[in-house]
Order: structure tokens, then C-alpha cells, then sequence
């Protein structure tokens, strides 16, 4: 078999080690036996079933080293399937398991960016603490801190989401992340009410990567965000209309003027609050926004 395999004659190898491990299921060797017909069944793209034997490996010590070997092996046909949460079911297995792995860097912030996204901050926190345990993380340190940065102060711990931002910021290997971190750190300024040190945090962001449109059209949100919670409603109204003005998003865009139009409504200023929730309706009609945009009319109207 492992002559076959050994000359990439993937199905010649399958069919051997099929005879094996009907033949000899209680031999010592039927551990190795399934890990080789995974193997060879992954490579000739037979993905199923190479799932199928690579499940059969005993996690205790009868699979021994085989057993780490399949779940990584695991991992790459989920990717290769565009299965990318069974990836990551088996990464964290991996990790909780196997603390001292072999894993590089970036699987563990591939697996950080995944839970950070689905808002899942304590298991962002988590991964980077066993990724920090089994190899130290001194490559990649900026995008790790903006990691933690985001997390710690979504779950509400904004002195050390603060600081995290601040190591990001004097890193250098987070160019990537600075216009992000002065963001948070702008968010974090919000939180505790200094409206004004928020807004340069988020003028920087827009200094730091004035063509990056994603940067740019949150910023200007957070910003006229600030300006409203800090009592400059026409000022705020102003900044909200900028970003349908300068932007298309099916999310920034109609927001602002849905927020624009409920300014103009404390402002008294009903017709113009009507015709920026009109233009939501007319220029977003599939969005949440529009939806709230005709309630407000109905209200208004009655």
C-alpha cells in the first residue's frame, strides 16, 4: 500500500489498505491502516470518505500521533469543501486538545477573525491565550493586540481595550490595522462620554487611510454618532447626509439618513425629515431602514 501511495497510484493504494483493514480489524496496525486510506482517498479527491476513515481513529492511545495528524488533515478537506464552520469546529478541537501543536500563527488568527466576526469576544480571547501558551505570538503582534483590542472592549473592558489599540498603533507590523485601532479607541472615548477626543480619534482614521472606503464610511458614521450623543444635533445631521452623499452601502447609507431624519424631527423640521425618509424608501426599499423610514411617515402623516 504504501508502495502504491508512494508512487501517487492513489486508488491502487485504497484497495490494498481496504483488504487490510477488513482482513486484520484487531491488528495493531488498522490505526495506521485508516489514517493511510484517509490519505490516500484525500488525495484522489474522495473526500467523503476520507472523512469517513479519518473518524475512525481513536483519539486514545491506540491512534496516538495518527489521531492529531487526522484532525489537521480534517481541517484542510472542510476548507478545500468551502465547509469553513466544521474547519472551525475542528481547529478548536485541535487547540483544546493539543496544546502543544504545531499550528502556525496565522491559523490561530484565522480561527480569532472567525469568532470575532460572530461576535463570540471570549472565544477570541481564549484562542489568542492558547495560541500565546503554545508559541509565544512574537510574529504578527499588532494584528493580535487589534484582536484583543476589539474584544476587550466589546465585552465592556475599555481601559484595556485602550491600551491594546495604543499597541497596535506604536507596532510595526500593524499598518494594517492603525485606521481601525484609532476607531476603537474613538469608540472607547464615546463609551465614557469625551465626545471630543472620539472625534480625533476618528479624523485620524480617515488621515491614516483616506482610500479605504470601508475605513473612511465608518468613521464618518462614528463621527457624526458622537456629534448627535454630544448634543450637536444640526451638526450631526450634516455629518450623516455626508456619508449617503459620499458612499454607496446598503447599511452606512440609509442609516444616516434614517438617523439625519429622526434629528430633523427633534429639530421640528418635519419636511425635511419626510424627504430624507423618502429617499431611503426609494433609494434602499429592500433594507430595515426603509421599513422604519414609512412607519416614521405614517406618524408623522397622522
Amino acid at each position: 500500500g504504501l508502495f502504491y501511495s508512494d508512487l501517487k497510484q492513489y486508488k491502487r493504494a485504497t484497495r490494498v489498505f481496504l483488504r487490510f483493514v477488513k482482513r486484520f480489524r484487531q491488528n495493531p496496525k488498522s490505526q495506521e491502516a485508516y489514517f493511510l486510506l484517509g490519505y490516500n482517498l484525500q488525495l484522489s479527491g474522495k473526500y467523503d470518505k476520507a472523512l469517513e476513515y479519518y473518524g475512525k481513529i481513536a483519539s486514545d492511545d491506540t491512534g496516538g500521533k495518527l489521531f492529531y495528524a487526522a484532525l489537521k488533515n480534517t481541517v484542510l478537506i472542510y476548507l478545500n469543501n468551502g465547509n469553513e464552520d466544521k474547519a472551525e469546529e475542528t481547529l478548536m478541537r485541535i487547540i483544546t486538545d493539543f496544546e502543544k501543536n504545531d499550528l502556525e500563527t496565522g491559523t490561530y488568527i484565522w480561527l480569532a477573525e472567525r469568532y470575532l466576526n460572530k461576535k463570540r469576544f471570549k472565544d477570541v480571547l481564549n484562542v489568542i491565550e492558547k495560541a500565546e501558551a503554545n508559541n509565544g505570538l512574537s510574529q504578527k503582534a499588532g494584528e493580535i493586540a487589534y484582536l484583543k483590542a476589539e474584544s476587550e472592549r466589546e465585552l465592556g473592558n475599555l481601559t484595556e481595550a485602550d491600551k491594546l489599540y495604543d499597541v497596535v498603533l506604536s507596532s510595526q507590523d500593524g499598518d494594517g490595522y492603525y485606521a481601525a485601532s484609532h476607531i476603537g479607541k474613538g469608540l472607547c472615548f464615546v463609551e465614557t462620554g469625551d465626545f471630543e477626543k472620539a472625534k480625533k480619534e476618528f479624523e485620524a482614521a480617515i488621515e491614516t487611510s483616506p482610500e479605504d472606503n470601508a475605513i473612511t464610511i465608518k468613521a464618518r458614521f462614528e463621527m457624526a454618532n458622537a456629534e448627535s450623543l454630544s448634543g450637536h444635533i444640526e451638526e450631526a445631521g450634516k455629518l450623516y447626509m455626508l456619508v449617503d452623499i459620499l458612499y454607496s452601502d446598503n447599511y452606512y447609507c440609509p442609516e444616516s439618513l434614517l438617523r439625519a431624519g429622526k434629528l430633523f424631527e427633534k429639530m421640528g423640521r418635519k419636511k425635511e425629515a419626510v424627504a430624507l425618509y423618502e429617499e431611503i424608501i426609494n433609494k434602499y426599499s429592500k433594507t430595515h431602514a426603509a421599513r422604519e423610514a414609512e412607519e416614521r411617515i405614517s406618524n408623522l402623516a397622522g
